[in-house]
């Protein structure tokens, strides 16, 4: 798997997860690639949740999550909360 393959997998991965909740501006933050067995990618996934609304004031926080997916299968393994703070 290279890493567009990785990057499409995690963005297609979130999308589908979260598709009964709205989403938007949803895309891609950090990738890492870890080659210890098993040998997975991590990349991290940033969106806003469509229900908060912005005010004038205000902007919606970015939601973000790291996907693992192993290299090997394409397998998702790990959806972790991720602050990049």
């Amino acid at each position: 798997m290279n890493v567009r393959e990785a990057v499409d997998q995690a963005r297609a991965f979130v999308k589908e997860l979260y598709a009964h909740e709205p989403i938007g501006e949803v895309g891609v933050e950090e990738i890492e690639y870890d080659d210890h067995a098993p040998r997975s990618w991590f990349i991290t996934i940033g969106f806003i949740r469509l229900w908060d609304r912005p005010t004038p004031e205000t902007r919606p926080e970015r939601e973000y999550k790291a996907i693992r997916i192993v290299d090997a299968s394409g397998a998702v393994i790990e959806v972790k909360n991720r602050s990049l703070a």
